[in-house]
């Protein structure tokens, strides 16, 4: 696949649309963190975790243009030999040194929805066990956290992301849908949680998608559909939150 280049002085932009889409999230994700933060203030701390896993992924992707598209290898290149013939895994660490900060983020961002999600379901339904929740969610992050540092592997990060999709958001919003159906609600009232799952559904299209490597031109790629495809996602789960607030939840009048 031919690779794109922009000169700007000394530095040099691989895939610039690509850095361009990675940033559209970025600032997706921001602005989302800042409105969420505002209303979980508000709220008495109603949303505590979800603003910063809104932050955590505006961060990873503001990392992955930065480091990946506009300045690859900066971290290694600061490095003198001896220094990098002293870092464990020696060449293969090094060479994905520039990529740690955004696997680190999407660990801490995935985690971070996990654990908003089983908050916001325990609080629905008492049924939810909050802690068995935690504690799935917890040895998961170690164990993707341990694989990173050893693979060193985007595959781990996307496996990560359609396990929390797949084993954590959808049997969660199952069981919530459940609940407020034998307590008298109706699905189309579900808007939160109807929105939680398009929003997961959107996001799983976007990993085949990017492993389509399919090129419309030098200059628009498959990652670049499939970072639009995330920022649609995100805009989705931001949404889903907005509601959350606006619209409590409370048992149906008899």
């Amino acid at each position: 696949m031919e690779k794109t280049e922009w000169l700007l002085g000394d530095i040099s932009i691989l895939e610039p649309i690509t850095a361009i889409t990675d940033l559209i999230i970025t600032v997706v994700c921001i602005i989302a963190f800042v409105k969420l933060k505002h209303i979980s203030k508000a709220n008495n701390n109603y949303l505590a975790q979800y603003p910063y896993f809104f932050l955590t992924m505006g961060l990873c992707t503001f990392f992955a243009a930065l480091m990946t598209h506009a300045f690859p290898y900066t971290m290694v290149t600061m490095l003198s030999k001896q220094q990098l013939a002293s870092l464990p895994w020696n060449s293969l660490f090094a060479y994905h040194l520039h990529d740690l900060p955004n696997w680190v983020l999407n660990v801490v961002s995935a985690s971070l929805f996990e654990w908003s999600l089983v908050e916001r379901a325990s609080n629905i339904n008492p049924n939810i066990s909050r802690k068995k929740w935690i504690s799935i969610i917890a040895i998961e992050s170690i164990i993707v956290a341990t694989l990173l540092l050893i693979v060193l592997s985007y595959n781990v990060a996307a496996i990560h992301i359609v396990f929390t999709l797949y084993a954590i958001l959808t049997p969660l919003q199952i069981g919530i849908i459940k609940h407020l159906k034998n307590i008298g609600y109706q699905l189309y009232q579900l808007k939160e949680q109807k929105l939680l799952l398009i929003g997961a559904a959107i996001m799983l299209i976007s990993g085949p998608v990017m492993a389509t490597k399919f090129q419309f031109s030098p200059w628009f790629n498959h990652n670049d559909i499939s970072h639009i495809i995330i920022a649609i996602s995100m805009y989705i789960f931001y949404k889903s939150a907005v509601i959350s607030t606006q619209n409590k939840i409370v048992s149906p009048k008899k």
